[in-house]
């Protein structure tokens, strides 16, 4: 399976945003799981007030989240703290062992460029969003 970069970036901050929102911020509805079956289609609405409010659809805005992700939980980089010490727990002798340590450092590189807008990340990354 071939994925491009863009869909690639778009993947990932996607599942950022996703995971980096807290529940009450999150749009969405409950569905009853004894209907349906598993890729059924849901139809449902959503207030555009509440999707305004919550969604970021900025150039600026995205570019915000991620270096609030960047400063935040991935500590701009550094290998201090508590999310890059779960991949790397010695901070002063960093060894790839496994793949979710490059998957780390990945994400990392993509919240990086999202959040500076490097080579366009950002817009790639909302337009690929917003499709």
């Amino acid at each position: 399976m071939r994925i491009s970069f863009g869909r690639l970036v778009a993947i990932v901050a996607l599942a950022t945003l996703t995971s980096a929102q807290p529940a009450s911020a999150q749009l969405g509805f409950t569905i009853d799981p004894t209907q349906g079956f598993p890729g059924d289609t849901v139809n449902g609405q959503v207030d555009p007030a509440t999707v305004a409010a919550n969604c970021t659809t900025t150039v600026e805005g995205l570019s915000a989240v991620f270096t609030d992700l960047f400063v935040g939980p991935f500590v701009s980089s550094d290998t201090e703290g508590e999310l890059p010490q779960r991949f790397f727990p010695d901070p002063e002798n960093i060894v790839y062992e496994n793949s979710s340590q490059l998957s780390y450092v990945l994400t990392l590189l993509v919240v990086l460029g999202i959040s500076q807008n490097i080579n366009d990340a950002a817009v790639g990354a909302l337009r690929k969003l917003s499709s």
